[in-house]
């Protein structure tokens, strides 16, 4: 039997992450819709929204061709 190795208690320092804009896409796909749809958001460094959007697409193959077309 091995004994296990006692692990350093040392104390964690949070490290924050400044991000300036930020822009999110993400698509909505399901296999038996006739439509498909995508959408979009800008925040800037202060966390407000400053631009917004959806698109609706004529279905794609697959999930993955949404998000691609989305980017």
């Amino acid at each position: 039997m091995e004994t296990p190795i006692p692990q350093e208690q040392g104390i964690e320092e949070s490290q924050g992450i400044s991000l300036d804009n930020i822009c999110m896409v993400d698509g909505s796909w399901t296999s038996i819709a006739q439509f498909s749809g995508c959408g979009w958001g800008w925040m800037d460094s202060l966390g407000i929204v400053q631009l917004m959007g959806t698109h609706n697409l004529r279905w794609r193959e697959t999930a993955l061709h949404l998000e691609v077309e989305a980017l």
